[in-house]
């Protein structure tokens, strides 16, 4: 099973900081980070509901890709294709995202997605301009905690 993590953030107007500097108060706080805006988690939910309507949702935070009929090897082995099409029952393949979120972060891990099912995650959020964030940082070695 292949897993992405897909992290969003939006500064507030004029601000900015350095991944170490960001991630160094990501690890000292649970609060609001000062300089990023709050997450709008209601139009974030509402437009992956939109886009991805196609798609079993099994509660706010989580969806499965289901299997489609022309392709048999969508499915788990021993899964049938459910009859309403998007309810899931066995017929969903293990694809799929949960959205993990607090006040001004947003995480999306994809478990077993396609490039162009992670590009619509993306593309929802870039309508709504708010960035990705890679959590990789090449000078981590430069941290002092």
């Amino acid at each position: 099973m292949s897993i992405v993590n897909l992290n969003f953030l939006k500064y507030k107007p004029g601000q900015c900081l350095a991944k170490c500097d960001l991630y160094a108060k990501m690890c000292d706080t649970d609060d609001a980070i000062s300089e990023l805006e709050d997450m709008p988690k209601e139009a974030i939910l509402e437009k992956i509901a939109e886009e991805f309507s196609d798609w079993h949702q099994v509660d706010e935070y989580e969806y499965r890709k289901v299997a489609s009929e022309d392709n048999q090897s969508d499915f788990k082995d021993g899964d049938e294709v459910a009859d309403a099409g998007r309810e899931c029952g066995d017929g969903c393949t293990d694809a799929g995202f949960f959205i993990g979120m607090i006040d001004n972060m947003m995480c999306f891990e994809c478990n077993d997605m396609e490039q162009s099912d992670i590009d619509r995650i993306i593309a929802v959020m870039a309508g709504l301009e708010i960035a990705p964030f890679d959590m990789q940082m090449d000078d981590m070695v430069d941290l002092e905690f």
